[in-house]
């Protein structure tokens, strides 16, 4: 991901992201991510816990975030974001689907495969 949307995600939710993250993401999960975000932050007000986001990458496709502490509502959510990103595409954000060539896995759209 750019460093421009990583810096506008860090700045939109500074509570998630209070230690340096380096996004290991393609520009596509920008809109999974703010949503996960979002999701996240809300919740963590509602239960009175403060988790951070560890890491964020690509790792067999699709997208992995790690975040700590965790409890199951949010395991919940960053499972719905890694199944999501496995239809999404990585570069774009259009629908897709995971495609492996033997030697990396990626999700793309038809445009991007």
């Amino acid at each position: 991901m750019s460093p421009e949307k990583s810096q506008a995600l860090c700045k939109q939710f500074p509570s998630l992201f209070s230690k340096p993250v380096t996004f290991y993401c393609g520009e596509g999960w920008c809109g999974l991510l703010q949503k996960l975000c979002f999701d996240i932050a809300a919740h963590a007000t509602a239960a009175g816990i403060r988790p951070t986001v560890v890491s964020v990458q690509e790792k067999y496709g699709s997208l992995r975030v790690e975040i700590s502490p965790e409890d199951a509502h949010i395991q919940r959510l960053l499972q719905a974001a890694e199944d999501a990103s496995e239809k999404t595409c990585d570069v774009c954000g259009e629908p897709g689907a995971l495609l492996d060539d033997g030697v990396w896995v990626k999700t793309r759209c038809p445009a991007h495969s």
